[in-house]
């Protein structure tokens, strides 16, 4: 889905997921690795005002996500369409008290134009899609997308990418 909405960066720090490593597989995409989240945000913040593109930060669940939230509060007072994706404790555990588990979504909601939590695989190309149309059309902003790991990790048939029509 990424590689097909033309993305050629992803800003961020990898954890303990399988994100980084899908994407290192990959010659289309160049992970720009930083020493701290908010670096990564502040990357694609930068990254999105010079091509009109969003810029595609990354976080590693909990302390990873806090750190984005500076510059998610950037991006949606200065109108900048960017991309938090980050990795999340397993959906089976939600609740359970698993190492770093954060109410992401609760944390990040107020300050994005959307806040996403992907509950099943086949569901990506719809988030991936909804993601970079919110960050773009009308007032463009942040967007943030958690993936549990367990759900990451699954295998799937995943139904075609469609991507993104813009401006609307």
């Amino acid at each position: 889905a990424l590689k097909a909405e033309g993305v050629k960066y992803i800003f961020g720090l990898p954890g303990g997921d399988t994100f980084y490593d899908a994407i290192a597989n990959n010659q289309e995409i160049q992970p720009v690795l930083v020493r701290e989240e908010s670096s990564g945000v502040f990357m694609a913040m930068g990254y999105a005002k010079i091509t009109g593109k969003p810029g595609i930060c990354y976080g590693s669940s909990g302390p990873g996500v806090a750190n984005l939230i500076p510059g998610l509060l950037e991006a949606e007072s200065d109108c900048v369409p960017v991309i938090a994706i980050a990795g999340a404790s397993s959906a089976a555990n939600a609740g359970m008290g698993a190492f770093q588990e954060t109410d992401q979504i609760s944390i990040t909601k107020p300050i994005t134009r959307w806040s996403e939590r992907i509950t099943q695989p086949e569901r990506v190309p719809w988030v991936i899609r909804r993601a970079f149309s919110l960050a773009l059309n009308g007032k463009p902003g942040p967007v943030f997308i958690d993936i549990p790991k367990d759900i990451a990790q699954q295998e799937a048939e995943m139904p075609d990418y469609i991507p993104t029509e813009y401006p609307i």
